[in-house]
């Protein structure tokens, strides 16, 4: 079983609410099970509902919007229903505030750094998985989500 996630991790919470970062920290930990068992579904899922978490937890943007793009991207290779749900989240957020689209990792190498912040969670080795036989890239993957997500919001 994995051990839960550095601490270091939520060093950056600025909620005085022990129960979000504890929240946060469990989402942390079933992330890091997940990709353990080599679940894209179960990663997908817990990378979003980390976001949530994080976000409520008072995370800056760009640590709570990168689980969320991660969530679409590997929703995305997968076919999953989720990737509608995790694209329309990145739609919303910036629509109300635009100025997050600017704190989005910018390459699909630096979405794989900013999420292996959490122990255990290797992004590259699973959308690579993902993609063999044909699939997207990590990078065509992310920034068609980004794309999506764009035309979402404008309308």
């Amino acid at each position: 079983m994995p051990e839960p996630p550095a601490s270091g991790f939520f060093s950056n919470l600025t909620s005085q609410s022990s129960a979000a970062a504890q929240s946060a920290t469990i989402q942390a930990t079933e992330l890091s099970r997940a990709y353990a068992a080599h679940d894209p579904n179960r990663c997908a899922i817990h990378h979003y509902n980390l976001s949530n978490h994080l976000e409520f937890a008072g995370a800056r943007p760009e640590v709570y919007l990168a689980h969320r793009l991660a969530a679409a991207v590997i929703a995305f290779q997968t076919g999953s229903q989720m990737m509608f749900q995790a694209i329309g989240a990145l739609a919303a957020g910036a629509m109300a505030q635009p100025v997050k689209w600017q704190v989005l990792p910018g390459s699909f190498p630096e979405l794989c750094a900013a999420v292996a912040a959490v122990d255990g969670v290797d992004l590259m080795a699973l959308v690579d998985d993902l993609s063999v036989g044909g699939g997207a890239s990590g990078d065509e993957a992310m920034h068609g989500v980004i794309g999506m997500a764009k035309s979402m919001s404008s309308g």
